[in-house]
């Protein structure tokens, strides 16, 4: 089955998305495609690895509370408690906006999926992510898979066109369909005195000014601890508490009837090495952002929510046990979530992992994963998803159910 692409400019892009210096320079990067257009799908890279056990926690395992020590949420019913999603899966507190949807029948969590990468590196995690390879190309010759479903989905001339809000096209966008970046330099969040500018435009505002000021003391602390490699994960976007506006844009883009169909947004902030906290603290903010931002997404959504599915993935999962600095450090598998009015029902996917201190054994390859998804929300064949969106995984199964 394949669906008729969708077009868009440019002009037109940026009239349905608002976009403009205040908050182009403010939001994680927004990256917006053509594609089948009755049927959306948005990504977004969570940039650092989120700490799956804060969000979505397996409380029920006998060793979460050992493990897990000051971190641990307390049960449900408590206060302050976590909130139960299946009798062994959890939610933490701050994303209750969440819960509505795993009610409905329009969320699904994978509370144990991975690449089939095993280093502790997030530009290779994320590369092997993103181009859905078995192994790191540092040259990134074959692009993302996301360029290549999208090729596949009906469009293989050339037509799609996609856009980004940012400096750079990420890399599950690269490859053979044309896809540009678009940012004025003056919009640039790395160029050279951008927080000075920024903090000129607060300087009247008393609270943005504070939060300025907190938010770069909090950034230099934590980067003043980290290697190369974390900082530029740390980077890689905005502070999840600003998602909403990226994601009130998105949801403005895609429900229009002349609007793209498919958006990636890179949401960074995630490496949560020092302080991370529990039911309060800076992951609990991140948290609540993400919760937050994914609400105001599907409200925006309007008439092609029913139609639509949005994902949200990390580049791997941290450790159960907390660190000698109250954060968690690198693991292996992390989570995904998955919300939309095109799901069948609510549902955990892939068998339950048991907790163990240096992280979660993985349970679902993320392969199969983006496979279910394509195969069931575009339609696209095993045979393709096999041989051309993710070469040489002929052994990897598509999900199916969702």
């Amino acid at each position: 089955m394949t669906h008729a692409p969708h077009h868009f400019t440019r002009r037109r892009l940026l009239a349905l998305t608002g976009a403009t210096v205040a908050t182009a320079a403010l939001v994680p990067q927004i990256s917006f495609a053509d594609g089948p257009k009755d049927r959306p799908l948005i990504l977004i890279l969570l940039r650092g690895g989120l700490d799956s056990q804060a969000l979505f926690p397996l409380y029920t395992d006998p060793n979460y509370r050992s493990l897990r020590g000051p971190l641990a949420l307390a049960p449900p019913g408590s206060y302050g408690g976590l909130l139960d999603l299946d009798g062994s899966l959890g939610l933490h507190p701050v994303a209750e906006p969440l819960l509505p949807y795993w009610q409905a029948g329009q969320m699904v969590i994978a509370p144990a999926v991975a690449t089939p990468y095993r280093g502790q590196s997030h530009q290779e995690a994320q590369s092997i992510l993103e181009s859905g390879l078995q192994d790191y190309d540092p040259n990134n010759a074959a692009g993302g898979w996301l360029n290549r479903a999208l090729s596949a989905s009906g469009a293989g001339d050339g037509s799609i066109r996609a856009l980004s809000l940012g400096t750079t096209v990420p890399l599950i966008l690269s490859g053979a369909t044309p896809t540009e970046p678009w940012l004025p330099s003056e919009l640039a969040p790395n160029r050279a005195g951008y927080l000075e500018r920024i903090a000129t435009l607060y300087a009247n505002d008393p609270i943005l000014s504070e939060a300025l000021t907190t938010g770069i003391r909090a950034r230099n602390l934590r980067h003043s601890v980290m290697g190369p490699d974390h900082v530029a994960a740390d980077t890689a976007g905005i502070a999840a508490q600003n998602l909403s506006i990226a994601t009130e844009m998105v949801g403005r883009a895609l429900s229009t009837q002349d609007g793209p169909r498919v958006a990636v947004i890179e949401c960074g902030g995630w490496d949560s090495h020092l302080q991370q906290g529990s039911l309060e603290g800076p992951l609990a903010r991140a948290l609540a952002g993400l919760a937050s931002g994914l609400t105001t997404l599907a409200d925006g959504l309007g008439p092609v929510w029913d139609n639509t599915m949005i994902v949200a993935i990390g580049e791997f999962g941290r450790t159960v046990r907390p660190n000698d600095q109250g954060g968690t450090d690198h693991g292996t598998a992390g989570m995904a979530l998955i919300l939309g009015g095109a799901l069948k029902k609510s549902q955990r996917l892939g068998d339950l992992p048991m907790l163990q201190a240096g992280g979660l054994d993985p349970t679902l390859d993320s392969r199969a994963l983006f496979k279910g998804i394509l195969a069931q929300h575009w339609g696209l064949t095993r045979s393709v998803l096999d041989k051309r969106v993710f070469p040489d995984s002929a052994s990897i199964a598509p999900i199916s159910g969702l």
